[in-house]
């Protein structure tokens, strides 16, 4: 199933938008193109990741009548999601004036930011190890 959404968007993607990148094209094709490419993705996922189609199915279910499992939305990752999606749509300006001023900083300053990133980020992943997605084939 996964394989399959993904070369049907592929082919319907092309014959919608033109050949090259999801959403090729100018204005609000390229826009929409890009949205339902990350969309049909996102979903495609749900059918890797599930353990059969029973299990995927529910989770659209869920989805779609609002009764889907949300114990894992904490207020710190809402936070986060919105934060990220707000850096999406950060001016390239000022982006490039923050990477300039890291740039200014002395060496040790970097290093230190770089490590205290790194902290965040072991601070946000998960408990334990995951196993390797590949191992369920």
């Amino acid at each position: 199933i996964w394989g399959a959404l993904h070369g049907g968007w592929l082919a319907a993607e092309r014959a919608l938008f033109g050949t090259g990148y999801a959403g090729a094209g100018e204005g609000w094709r390229k826009i929409l193109g890009w949205a339902l490419t990350f969309h049909v993705v996102c979903a495609a996922w749900v059918f890797f990741r599930a353990q059969d189609l029973a299990t995927a199915l529910s989770w659209f279910r869920g989805l779609a009548d609002m009764t889907g499992d949300v114990t894992g939305l904490t207020w710190f990752t809402l936070i986060l999601i919105v934060g990220v999606l707000a850096m999406q749509f950060s001016p390239r300006d000022g982006v490039m004036a923050c990477g300039l001023r890291f740039a200014k900083l002395p060496f040790a300053a970097m290093m230190a930011l770089f490590a205290i990133g790194l902290l965040f980020i072991l601070w946000l992943s998960p408990a334990g190890t995951a196993p390797f997605i590949y191992f369920q084939f």
